[in-house]
C-alpha cells in the first residue's frame, strides 16, 4: 500500500485566497509522501519535515519563499485508525513564517524575538522567526538572510543559544518543534515578562498545532462523506450512461437491420426495372424524345442502385465477419484503378501508384475503402481540369499509412472533422453525384481493422485522404 506511485489531489480548498488546484500528484513530493506513509503506519495525523511548497516554488519569487510543512491524516472507510479500506489522505499545508507571524505577532508585542525550529535528531532547522529574519540564537550556523526560506540548521545544544533565551519543546503530530524566545537587545524585564511571553507563545504554538491535527481528525468523516457522495454520483452517472449506451446500441442495431433488409429487398424490383429498361433500349424504333426519357430513367435507376449499395454497405460495415488474410495493396489498387478508368482515354499521369505494402486485413473491405477514396479523387475534379491522383504508402512506426492525394476541389478545414459522418458532404460537392455514405463506410472499415482515417490539405491544391493499418 505504501508503494502507491501516484496520489492525486481530488478535493482542494485554500485558506490564503489563491485559486484551488486539483489533479496534482502529491506523491511526487518526497516530504509530503513520507508524511502520508508515516501517517498510514501510525494510523493518526503526522507532520512532514519542512520544505518549500511546490506552489511557492512555481509561483513565488525565491526571495519570498518560506519553509513550510504539511500535516497528513489517512482517510479510511471505517472510523477506527488502522482499519478499513484506505480511501486517501487529508493533507493540510502551512507556511512556517505565516503560521508564526499570525500566532505570535500580538503576543510578542515588540518585546521579544521568537524563533520556531523543526528538531531533527541532534540538529534543528529554523522554520520561521519573528520579527522575520531575526533569529534568537547567537551561533553563526543558525543565521539566515532576512528574506527567503529560513534554511539554517544548527546543533540542539545550550552552547549556541543566547543566555537570556527561553526554550520550549512542543511534540505535535509526530514531530518535535523547538520554540525559542529571547528579549530584544538590551531589554530584559525583571518581572518575568519573558517567562510569560514564552508560556503564552508556547501554549499558542501547541494549541494551534494541536488544532491543526484536530481539524484533520474531525475532517476525515466529512472528507469521507464527500468522497462517498462523489463516488455514488459518479456510479449513478455511469449507470445512466450505460443504460443510454445500451439503448442507443439496440436502436442502432435495429436501424442497421432495417436498412440492410430495406436495401436488399428494394434491389430486387430495381433490378427488374433495370432489365426492362435495357430491353427498351435495344428497341431501335424509339423516337428522339422517347430515347431521351429512357436515358434519364436508366440514369435514375443506376443512381438508386448505387445508393442502395452504399446503404447496405454502411449498415453491414461493422457487423459482417472480418476475414483477415495477407492483402497485397499494390495489386488491389491496380485492380481498382483499371476498373475506374476502363472507359476513359489512356492517360499515364491520371493515377500514379507508388510502392505499396502487403498488410493483414479483409481484402473485400479494404478494396471498398480504396475504391471509395480513388473514385472520389477522380470524381471531385474541377470542370475542365484533368484528374491527377497519387496513391502512396509509408511506414509510420507502428503501422502503414496509405495516402490518396488529388488535385481536386479540396475540402475546407472546418468540414474535415465531419466529412466521415454518414450523409455528410462537403460544401463544394453539390454538383457531383453521391450518397454521402462512402467515407462513413471507409471509417467503419478502417476502425474495425484497428486503424485511423483522416484528410489533410494537399500542398499545391486538392486533398490528401489517408488511413493507417497496424503493421
Amino acid at each position: 500500500m505504501l508503494a502507491l506511485p501516484h496520489r492525486y489531489v481530488v478535493l482542494n480548498r485554500t485558506l490564503d485566497g489563491t485559486a484551488a488546484r486539483i489533479g496534482r500528484d502529491a506523491g511526487a513530493i518526497p516530504a509530503a509522501r513520507q508524511a502520508m506513509d508515516l501517517a498510514l503506519r501510525r494510523g493518526k495525523p503526522t507532520a512532514s519535515a519542512t520544505y518549500v511548497l511546490r506552489r511557492d516554488v512555481e509561483q513565488v519569487p525565491a526571495a519570498r519563499r518560506q519553509l513550510s510543512f504539511v500535516v497528513a491524516s489517512p482517510v479510511r472507510l471505517l472510523g477506527n485508525a488502522g482499519t478499513g479500506e484506505l480511501r486517501g489522505w487529508l493533507v493540510l499545508g502551512m507556511r512556517g513564517q505565516d503560521f508564526l507571524q499570525r500566532t505570535l505577532q500580538r503576543a510578542a508585542a515588540g518585546q521579544v524575538r521568537v524563533e520556531l525550529r523543526d528538531v531533527q535528531g541532534s540538529t534543528s532547522q529554523r522554520v520561521a522567526s519573528w520579527p522575520p529574519g531575526t533569529p534568537t540564537t547567537s551561533g553563526a550556523s543558525a543565521t539566515s538572510p532576512a528574506s527567503g526560506p529560513a534554511s539554517a540548521t544548527s546543533p540542539v545544544t545550550a552552547e549556541n543559544t543566547n543566555t537570556n533565551a527561553q526554550h520550549r519543546r512542543v511534540d505535535v503530530a509526530g514531530r518535535t518543534w523547538l520554540l525559542t524566545v529571547a528579549p530584544i537587545d538590551g531589554y530584559v524585564h525583571p518581572d518575568g515578562t519573558l517567562d510569560t511571553v514564552v508560556l503564552v507563545a508556547g501554549t499558542l504554538i501547541a494549541l494551534l498545532l494541536a488544532s491543526l491535527v484536530g481539524t484533520l481528525s474531525h475532517s476525515r468523516a466529512r472528507a469521507l462523506a464527500d468522497v462517498d457522495r462523489a463516488t455514488a454520483a459518479l456510479r449513478a452517472d455511469v449507470a445512466r450512461r450505460e443504460d443510454v449506451e445500451r439503448a442507443l446500441r439496440r436502436r442502432e442495431n435495429e436501424l442497421a437491420g432495417f436498412a440492410g433488409v430495406a436495401a436488399h429487398d428494394l434491389r430486387t424490383p430495381l433490378t427488374a426495372a433495370s432489365a426492362y429498361l435495357e430491353v427498351l433500349a435495344d428497341d431501335g424504333e424509339l423516337d428522339a424524345q422517347s430515347a431521351e426519357f429512357l436515358g434519364r430513367a436508366r440514369s435514375a435507376v443506376a443512381r438508386t442502385d448505387r445508393m442502395l449499395t452504399d446503404l447496405l454497405g454502411y449498415a453491414t460495415a461493422d457487423q459482417v465477419e472480418l476475414r483477415r488474410t495477407e492483402v497485397d495493396l499494390g495489386r488491389l489498387v491496380a485492380d481498382v484503378v483499371t476498373e475506374r478508368t476502363a472507359r476513359l482515354d489512356a492517360d499515364p499521369r491520371r493515377v500514379v501508384v507508388g510502392e505499396l505494402p502487403v498488410v493483414s486485413g479483409d481484402a473485400n473491405m479494404i478494396r471498398q475503402v480504396l475504391d471509395n477514396l480513388i473514385g472520389n479523387a477522380l470524381k471531385y475534379t474541377a470542370p475542365g481540369q484533368p484528374p491527377r491522383v497519387s496513391v502512396t504508402g509509408r511506414w509510420v512506426g507502428s503501422g502503414w499509412r496509405i495516402e490518396v492525394a488529388d488535385r481536386g476541389i479540396g475540402l475546407p478545414a472546418a468540414e474535415r472533422a465531419g466529412v466521415f459522418d454518414a450523409f455528410q458532404r462537403g460544401a463544394g460537392s453539390g454538383g457531383y453525384s453521391g450518397s454521402g455514405l462512402g467515407l462513413a463506410i471507409c471509417r467503419r472499415v478502417i476502425e474495425r481493422h484497428g486503424g485511423t482515417i483522416g484528410v489533410d490539405d494537399n500542398p499545391g491544391g486538392g486533398s490528401t485522404f489517408w488511413f493507417t493499418l497496424p503493421g
